[in-house]
């Protein structure tokens, strides 16, 4: 889903409205700062304050991009979300590891470690990601990726990567988004998806949802429901305020922001998996 996103994300949209990436900015900055607010308000360290900020500015691409799918969802609107999605992954990802970086630091006093992890993890994925484009131009030439066998190309090789990155103890979502991105950039053109494609990926979409619900426990919503429930309300009115707040100027109409900044509120897969790194560090 990453992979795919990534192909949808394209870099040049930037120069010609910059104002996109500026309401990027503002909406996962808003998200953050309210999170963080109100974790330190409710008595809460600051690491631990803003590393929920950092997951807070996450969109779930599997919510998104199913939705989009099952009602034939197209525009400028879904056009964004797509790309507000992408960029939301990337800064929340790079933001946590940042914020664990500066935790190395501060509880064990190494603080070049601090700084040179976040770094092999950033350009770690970089790099695995534009090997990971680079391999997948050469198959789209060696293979018809539009028949079943195709999807089984495609698929093992996204499953070789994920095990690439696994090894080298790097995060499984920056390098699948990296390497659509970098596809796009070089082949403008529309991409067909094998027929076959959608279809898995709905599978492993439900599957997605079954582990996550699997992942929690009674006890869990007990102790964090309620807090949850207001950072909820909190990062949902932050993205939509930083979308509505310069719509306008980016080229939407009010009521246009206002559907992009609630399309927006999914969170659900990327938050777990930040979630789950960082309690593991």
């Amino acid at each position: 889903l990453l992979f795919e996103l990534g192909v949808r994300l394209d870099v040049r949209w930037f120069r010609a409205n910059p104002w996109v990436l500026v309401s990027s900015l503002a909406e996962a900055g808003l998200a953050f700062v309210l999170a963080y607010g109100l974790m330190r308000g409710m008595g809460y360290s600051a690491g631990l304050a803003s590393t929920v900020g950092a997951i807070a500015i996450g969109t779930s691409p599997s919510v998104v991009m199913r939705v989009a799918s099952e009602v034939r969802a197209e525009g400028q609107v879904t056009q964004r979300l797509f790309v507000l999605c992408a960029l939301n992954i990337a800064y929340s990802v790079v933001l946590s590891k940042l914020i664990v970086g500066g935790m190395h630091g501060v509880f064990r006093g190494e603080w070049l470690l601090g700084v040179m992890h976040p770094f092999y993890l950033i350009a770690g994925s970089l790099i695995v990601g534009a090997a990971l484009a680079l391999a997948f131009q050469l198959l789209r030439r060696a293979f018809d990726l539009s028949d079943e066998q195709g999807v089984l190309v495609l698929f093992g090789l996204l499953l070789l990567t994920q095990s690439v990155l696994d090894m080298l103890k790097l995060p499984g979502m920056l390098a699948p988004l990296m390497a659509g991105a970098i596809i796009k950039y070089r082949d403008p053109r529309p991409l067909l998806w094998p027929r076959h494609f959608g279809t898995a990926g709905g599978v492993l979409v439900i599957a997605l949802f079954m582990m996550t619900g699997m992942s929690l426990t009674p006890t869990q919503m007990a102790a964090g429901g309620v807090v949850a429930l207001v950072l909820l309300a909190a990062r949902v009115l932050g993205k939509a305020a930083g979308v509505v707040l310069l719509g306008p100027i980016s080229g939407l109409s009010y009521r246009q922001a206002a559907a992009l900044g609630l399309a927006l509120a999914p969170m659900s897969g990327v938050a777990f998996l930040l979630t789950e790194d960082i309690r593991v560090m």
